[in-house]
């Protein structure tokens, strides 16, 4: 009988233990889980932060080349006004030399 509840024992403490080790183990992974999902959070937060960034990039190339484009109008411009401004010039020296 004592060897008998010796062995149980035994049995009962090697139970205990991984009990214990289970609990753990379940710790452990919950606070894995845990992890993952707050780094999965932080990564999506991050994704669609670059999206929006990217979004933003593009729009930005875009207002750049329409800024080009404007630029090169209004040189255009200014060289076509600048012409017309030294023909008048001319004109105008010429029309005082007539009179």
């Amino acid at each position: 009988a004592e060897e008998r509840l010796a062995v149980l024992g035994e049995s009962f403490r090697e139970e205990q233990e991984r009990h214990l080790e289970l609990r753990n183990t379940h710790a452990d992974l919950t606070q894995t889980t845990h992890d993952l999902r707050q780094q999965m959070n932080s990564f999506m937060a991050e994704h669609m932060s670059r999206q929006a960034r990217w979004g933003e990039s593009v729009e930005l190339e875009e207002v750049r080349a329409r800024l080009e484009d404007l630029h090169e109008q209004a040189e255009t411009s200014r060289f076509e006004l600048q012409a017309q401004l030294q023909d008048l010039r001319l004109r105008a020296e010429h029309a005082e030399a007539l009179a």
